[in-house]
C-alpha cells in the first residue's frame, strides 16, 4: 500500500505542473531524442504514414530498404490503426501460400478496394468462389492446345522482341541505349499475358512504338488501387 502511495504522489506531482512548462520541456526531450537516434520511423495513430506518403513512388524501394537495416525480410507496421505486413522471407511465404493457405483469406475490404480492376476474379475472391474458379482454370490451362499456344506465344515474344531488344542495347556504345531491366521484363510479361488472356497483342515490348491506351490504362488503375488502400 505504501509502494502505490507513493506512485500515487508522483503521478499527481507530474499532473500538477502547468502545461505551459510541460509542452516545452516535451518539445525540448523530443528534439534531443530526434538528434540522437534520427527521426522516428513510426508515429503514434498514424505509424509510418509520413515516411511512406514521401517515398510512395518508390514503394518496393522504400520497403527493401527497411528490410535491410532492420536485417529483417519481414516488415510490419500501422498506418491510421490498419495493420499492413510485407514480407520476402521463403518459409513466411510458402506458410502463407500453401502450408496455411486458408488461413490467410483477402477479405471484404480487398475485394472492395480491387473490385473495380480484379472483379470477381480468382484474384479477388476467397472460399468456395476461389476453389471453383481455380478448378476452372486449372482444367483450362491443362489442356494440350493451350499449353502450345502459350508456349508458341513466349517464344514468338522471346525471339522477335526481348532478344534483339538486349542484343541493341549491348552492342551499342551509346548512352542514351542504356534500358531498365525491369520495365523491359515487366513489358515482356504484359505481352505475353494480354496475348494469352485477352488475345490481344499490345506490343509494349516493341520499343519502335509508343505504348498504347492498354497499356497507359492498366498502370493508371494498378497506382489508383494502390492508393485506395493507404488514402481509403
Amino acid at each position: 500500500m505504501e509502494f502505490l502511495g507513493n506512485i500515487e504522489m508522483k503521478v499527481s506531482s507530474l499532473l500538477s505542473i502547468p502545461l505551459e512548462i510541460m509542452i516545452p520541456v516535451s518539445l525540448i526531450i523530443a528534439i534531443f531524442l530526434w538528434w540522437l537516434f534520427g527521426p522516428p520511423r513510426a508515429l503514434p495513430f498514424i505509424g509510418t504514414a509520413i515516411p511512406l506518403f514521401r517515398n510512395i513512388h518508390r514503394l518496393h524501394d522504400f520497403v527493401a530498404e527497411i528490410m535491410y537495416d532492420e536485417d529483417d525480410l519481414t516488415f510490419s507496421t500501422k498506418i491510421f490503426g490498419m495493420e499492413f505486413h510485407t514480407t520476402a522471407d521463403p518459409v513466411v511465404i510458402e506458410h502463407m501460400l500453401k502450408t496455411n493457405f486458408p488461413n490467410y483469406s483477402k477479405g471484404f475490404r480487398f475485394h472492395m478496394v480491387m473490385e473495380d480492376m480484379l472483379g470477381d476474379s480468382i484474384f479477388n475472391t476467397d472460399g468456395d468462389q476461389w476453389k471453383f474458379q481455380r478448378k476452372m482454370t486449372i482444367n483450362g490451362f491443362s489442356a494440350h492446345s493451350l499449353k502450345t499456344f502459350i508456349l508458341g506465344t513466349v517464344q514468338n515474344e522471346v525471339t522477335n522482341r526481348l532478344v534483339p531488344v538486349l542484343k541493341e542495347a549491348c552492342s551499342s556504345s551509346s548512352p542514351a541505349m542504356s534500358i531498365d531491366l525491369q520495365d523491359i521484363f515487366m513489358k515482356f510479361a504484359f505481352d505475353n499475358v494480354c496475348q494469352v488472356t485477352l488475345g490481344v497483342d499490345p506490343a509494349c515490348l516493341d520499343l519502335s512504338l509508343e505504348n498504347g491506351p492498354l497499356v497507359q490504362a492498366f498502370d493508371d488503375a494498378s497506382e489508383l488501387i494502390l492508393k485506395r488502400f493507404f488514402l481509403p
